[in-house]
């Protein structure tokens, strides 16, 4: 039915999705296990015909790492963020603010349609402030 109305879904089975989440919090302290998975035959893992959740998490036991206190716990506001090291020309300030109307369901209205939000990309260049 979606396809008739020019709709397409895609998704992940959860044991990949639980993964995804893993890996896009953590740390450089997931190298050990990434390279454990690898050895133990991980490979091409975001096809779920290739995808064994069993390598990774005895990667994890052998590494001493809980994958949980990457996906779901809370992250406190002064806890120091892995991509952190990453300069995306948006300031930390501005991400807690947009946390904080996140959860309170506020939006942010769109700097291409309305004053800048100040998220600190202006000063890199930010394409809504190209003439």
């Amino acid at each position: 039915m979606a396809r008739k109305t020019g709709l397409s879904l895609n998704y992940h089975e959860p044991a990949q999705t639980f993964l995804e989440g893993v890996l896009a919090r953590g740390d450089s302290s997931l190298g050990p296990v990434i390279e454990g998975a690898w050895r133990k035959g991980a490979r091409f893992d975001g096809w779920s015909e290739c995808f064994n959740l069993d390598r990774w998490m005895d990667s994890f036991e052998e590494c001493g790492i809980d994958p949980l206190q990457y996906t779901i716990r809370e992250r406190g506001v002064g806890e120091h963020f892995p991509w952190e090291i990453i300069d995306t020309g948006v300031s930390r300030q501005f991400l807690l603010a947009e946390r904080e109307r996140a959860l309170s369901g506020t939006l942010t209205p769109d700097c291409r349609d309305a004053e800048c939000s100040l998220c600190g990309w202006h000063e890199s260049g930010c394409p809504a402030m190209e003439p």
